[in-house]
């Protein structure tokens, strides 16, 4: 079985298509780059007490 050109599809359809081929380790790869570069991070500081946590 020949894979799907990962390169193309959306961030949707790679996470789609890896839990339906779990054991695909190409599928995976894919996605993981794709998330890295297309993904929307959110870098939060550390906590340096509980009151922080509150805020």
């Amino acid at each position: 079985m020949t894979n799907p050109d990962f390169k193309v599809m959306s961030l949707k359809e790679l996470r789609d298509y890896f839990f339906t081929n779990r054991d695909n380790q190409d599928a995976f790869y894919a996605y993981v780059d794709k998330l890295n570069a297309e993904g929307q991070w959110v870098e939060m500081p550390y906590l340096e007490s509980l009151e922080d946590l509150e805020n």
